[in-house]
């Protein structure tokens, strides 16, 4: 990568690195993102021998890498038209990794494998996804299950490195599972993240999932954004609809689990005992400010 190119990731990653937790904070596997972990259970699940899976180290690395530098083609693309980051010049950053990407997949599959296909459509998908999510979240009529739809597809760069797993190890027909696994997590995730997130979305004029979802009965004219904020406030507190928007959530996980089940892949147990725990905290934080809302300090 040209040095000026190098600063600017070199800057861009600094920003990134002083939004996450403390480096001191260890994370298990199972905290790691789905998208990381899928290659990794398919190649363990398919391996029949410690001599196959030591032969097939390589692979997994090198599709992790791919995976990760799609991660974040799509990733500086999408802070860029969230006004996160202010120079555009790391869109051309941005095609380093997408280029690394291809370079990486083309060790393993030829042009003509099907591969290829499931690479383009799935870049296709999160691109035009990521567009269609920015026009729904402009407004607050918008349709929740239309934005649910379109945070599956903005994850469906998250398939390719599951798919690259699945043809080399000829089981492209547990995809559709995969997939399926893939969009339940994805948009149980993405609630969560619109949750904690109401209020900046709000301050950008952007109204996520959660945010239509509490203000869409009662919408009927242009609103702005102190009275939303407090009507999303008002629905959340004294409302069911926010235990019933982490109920789904639950609901998701549980199906998801269940999916990946059904292809004998036991360390699946673990991730969703993390799932579990992490909605559990945010639950009683939940709780916790509504009791104090309805009653005050006990």
């Amino acid at each position: 990568m040209p040095k000026p190119m190098a600063k600017d990731f070199w800057l861009y990653r600094k920003s990134l690195l002083k939004k996450r937790v403390s480096p001191k904070s260890k994370k298990s596997l199972a905290s790691q993102p789905y998208w990381i972990l899928l290659p990794i259970w398919v190649r363990e699940s398919y391996s029949k021998s410690k001599k196959e899976l030591k032969k097939n180290r390589q692979f997994l690395t090198d599709v992790l890498w791919g995976q990760y530098c799609l991660f974040l083609f799509i990733r500086m693309q999408d802070d860029v038209l969230d006004g996160h980051v202010k120079s555009s010049s790391i869109l051309f950053v941005a095609d380093q990794f997408l280029f690394e990407a291809q370079r990486i997949f083309s060790n393993y599959f030829n042009y003509s494998s099907r591969f290829w296909q499931f690479y383009q459509q799935s870049l296709q998908g999160t691109t035009r996804a990521i567009f269609h999510v920015n026009r729904l979240e402009q407004s607050p009529k918008s349709n929740p299950e239309d934005l649910l739809k379109a945070y599956a597809n903005v994850n469906a760069v998250f398939y390719i490195g599951s798919v690259a797993a699945c043809i080399y190890f000829g089981k492209v027909r547990h995809f559709s599972y995969i997939k399926k696994f893939c969009d339940e997590i994805a948009i149980a995730s993405q609630i969560l993240d619109d949750f904690q997130d109401i209020e900046q979305d709000m301050k950008r004029k952007r109204f996520n999932y959660v945010a239509n979802v509490l203000l869409r009965a009662k919408v009927k004219k242009k609103i702005n954004y102190a009275e939303a904020l407090k009507l999303i406030s008002r629905n959340l507190l004294y409302t069911p609809l926010g235990s019933e928007l982490f109920a789904d959530v639950r609901r998701r996980f549980r199906r998801a689990g269940t999916i990946l089940s059904t292809l004998g892949i036991k360390e699946v147990e673990k991730v969703f005992k993390h799932y579990d725990k992490v909605l559990e905290q945010m639950e009683i934080s939940f709780h916790r400010r509504r009791v104090r809302s309805l009653f005050g300090k006990i």
